[in-house]
């Protein structure tokens, strides 16, 4: 456990910045897509029309998601 530690703390700092961002980056689109989804039933007519494109946004980010460990992934075995 105390290896651990001293494995991340040794992480570069670059590696730090991108994880806070998407952190909060995270935390801003859970707080934004109940606002999002209101927003979205007064635009369009039905709410099967809203559920698609919420889903489709949360689709698209683990999409994109799978695809960067899939890259990482890739990089490590090489």
């Amino acid at each position: 456990m105390k290896n651990t530690f001293q494995e991340l703390k040794a992480m570069d700092r670059n590696v730090w910045i991108r994880f806070f961002g998407e952190t909060l980056n995270g935390i801003a689109m859970m707080m934004l897509m109940p606002f999002f989804a209101l927003y979205l039933k007064d635009k369009v007519d039905s709410l099967v029309q809203v559920g698609c494109l919420i889903a489709g946004i949360v689709y698209a980010s683990m999409d994109r998601l799978v695809e960067h460990r899939a890259e990482h992934a890739l990089q490590q075995s090489s």
